[in-house]
């Protein structure tokens, strides 16, 4: 094939032949091969996207038109202008289509192949750069080199141009009520009234926010060193400083207390989609890059906070972080693609716990979601989910547990690199299991409210502050929610009520029940003092409100979500995973911010995963084992 060299671009175009300005016949195609770049001179590849090329098969007619392209060598300090493309590979199965590439044939994926026939409508001439097609993704060194080098490429670009799919059924409508509210000072009062009773309008933002592409961990990269975002959804468009806009409205009006609930009324009171609006997309990824450069935030701070995202090849839940976290972070995680995820993800592991003296990141390890045959105290990145609430969240680290005080970890690893030995303090081992809530997911209510009725049956004494530690408990003592003891038993009496209402054939429990009027009592009077006038509710509406509804399921059934209430051999409650069993043995790893569940195979140990226990989860037990009141053993996990 004939070298090719683009003059005007002053850059190398890849092998291949001159490019078709007639019909294109499919019956001689040839396989587009790569020209190796020269990485001493920082040279990136950049796709020129041209008019399509009609497709000729055994001399009929055309029936369809390829893409066609044109791909050049450039050197990244010199480039011209150019974009670049964010958007969802899509699953390896994913159908593959043929573009022409410097007219050659070259297979990319579907969703690719219609973001590339939807810029080429915005400006056939356009100049990109795709990760795809401009990384020859068969060669593990040029990977190597060059994603190192994206977030350089993405900060450079004149323009990030996210692909967002194809439309869908109201995604118009979406773009439609963006482009409205997007515009410069657009007062709150004015848009709650656009909205007010628009359920339709509502839905479609909160599906547009649920889309795949926010999810994506390489987002996070593209789009916070962008100079200037564009999204694109079929054949609509919107700019990236009109969607922050209306996101940054709408979470004004959610947090605005009666013109929230005109809204969430206005979406049929879908709570979760009213805070997807306000949480998710680009505003969500915007604060968060401005918050970390705030913070001292660990490679595995950063990787925590966004443990939820998803990215076609495991490796690069760690490897996309890497350009952004590197620069926060006291150890350098270098891309290297040779590496398996299992050799990547126990490297990661006991890098973090060297480094960083901590025993953070053991609390993220569940054996039962491990897919790549790793050891029990490492992570699998690639399974842990959006819906399960850990006891330390990373976006909150003035609420962190420290179930281990100030102790650091006392630890070893074998020759291998794959057994940890720790030196722990043992609390006991779980004596009494509570039932698993049977949840579908962590909105599913009414097993919620039959789990919690299960734990509360195993607490016998009549004490409130039982009672009290119980509702510590089932609420992980988060400090949004517990503000005093009467506060707990409010809690405990609202979740009776519920309880009472969802199952009305079931005899309600009598002290729940006196906690929920005791709660009614109060509230009736503070709204008497607020309002000057008596206030006549009937109870049962009393858990309508919309703001206890949304606490109710945000915290209490996220907790549950995939927990079960314990109770230990010394008396003392938590909330244990899922799969945890009786006779599990419980204790504080030093270094640990949260006790951990660790099962006994043989001689030696594997993890089961995090556990709350109330009453040590801020340096009680180092305090006991000081005080000779608590054993500590050295124990090896594998």
């Amino acid at each position: 094939m004939e070298r090719i060299i683009f003059q005007s671009q002053g850059a190398e175009a890849e092998v291949g032949v001159s490019l078709p300005v007639a019909a294109h016949d499919s019956s001689q195609r040839q396989v587009f091969s790569y020209h190796d770049l020269n990485q001493d001179h920082n040279e990136i590849r950049l796709l020129r996207i041209l008019e399509s090329v009609p497709v000729l098969s055994n001399g009929t007619p055309p029936q369809s038109t390829l893409v066609c392209c044109e791909i050049f060598h450039a050197n990244l300090n010199e480039a011209a202008s150019y974009n670049t493309l964010s958007y969802t590979w899509g699953p390896p199965s994913a159908p593959q289509i043929s573009i022409l590439l410097n007219g050659n044939q070259f297979l990319v994926r579907e969703n690719l192949w219609m973001a590339l026939k939807r810029l080429k409508s915005v400006d056939a001439g356009m100049i990109i750069w795709i990760d795809a097609i401009c990384i020859n993704q068969e060669s593990i060194q040029e990977r190597n080199s060059q994603v190192p080098m994206m977030t350089q490429i993405y900060k450079q670009a004149d323009q990030v141009l996210a692909w967002l799919g194809p439309s869908y059924e109201d995604s118009t409508l979406a773009f439609q009520v963006v482009q409205d509210l997007g515009q410069p000072d657009v007062a709150q009062d004015w848009a709650v009234q656009q909205l007010k009773s628009r359920t339709a309008q509502l839905q479609a933002l909160s599906r547009l926010f649920q889309r795949e592409y926010w999810m994506r961990m390489w987002v996070l990269q593209e789009l916070t060193v962008a100079k200037s975002i564009m999204l694109y959804c079929g054949d609509d468009s919107i700019s990236g400083d009109a969607l922050v806009r209306v996101q940054e409205l709408l979470v004004r009006i959610r947090n605005s207390g009666m013109t929230y609930n005109d809204l969430l009324q206005a979406m049929d009171n879908d709570v979760f989609g009213m805070d997807v609006v306000g949480d998710e997309g680009l505003l969500k990824i915007q604060e968060w890059n401005a918050s970390a450069s705030k913070q001292d935030l660990s490679f595995c701070e950063c990787l925590m906070l966004h443990a939820d995202r998803s990215a076609t090849d495991p490796r690069d839940l760690i490897y996309g972080l890497a350009n952004i976290a590197n620069e926060k972070s006291k150890y350098h995680v270098s891309v290297d693609y040779a590496l398996s995820v299992r050799e990547l993800y126990i490297s990661f592991a006991k890098t973090e716990i060297q480094t960083s003296k901590t025993l953070f990141i053991l609390t993220r390890a569940r054996p039962i979601q491990n897919q790549y045959a790793l050891p029990s105290w490492v992570p699998d990145w690639s399974t842990i989910k959006s819906n399960h609430v850990f006891l330390n969240d990373a976006r909150q680290p003035q609420h962190y547990f420290k179930a281990s005080g100030d102790s650091q970890p006392e630890v070893s690893f074998d020759s291998t690199g794959e057994h940890l030995t720790m030196k722990v303090v043992v609390l006991g081992c779980i004596n009494v299991l509570g039932v698993q809530t049977g949840m579908a997911s962590d909105r599913d209510l009414k097993q919620c409210l039959l789990g919690f009725a299960g734990w509360w049956s195993l607490i016998k004494s009549h004490d409130s502050s039982q009672h009290e530690s119980f509702a510590r408990t089932i609420l992980l003592r988060k400090p949004e929610m517990i503000h005093n003891a009467n506060g707990l038993l409010d809690i405990l009496g609202m979740f009776g009520d519920y309880l009472a209402e969802s199952h009305p054939d079931e005899p309600a429990d009598e002290t729940l029940l006196e906690y929920w009027q005791r709660f009614v009592s109060a509230s009736m009077n503070r709204r008497v003092g607020l309002m000057g006038r008596s206030y006549d509710r009937k109870i049962k509406d009393l858990d309508r409100d919309k703001q206890v509804v949304r606490s109710w399921r945000r915290i209490f059934a996220g907790y549950c979500w995939d927990r079960r209430f314990f109770l230990g051999s010394d008396g003392r409650m938590g909330l244990a995973p899922s799969d945890a069993r009786e006779e599990d043995l419980l204790c504080v790893p030093f270094g640990c911010p949260c006790p951990m569940i660790l099962r006994k195979v043989g001689t030696q140990y594997v993890v089961v995963g995090e556990a709350y226990v109330d009453g040590l989860m801020y340096g009680e037990a180092i305090n006991l084992a000081d005080r000779g009141e608590l054993k500590v053993e050295e124990l090896m996990l594998f």
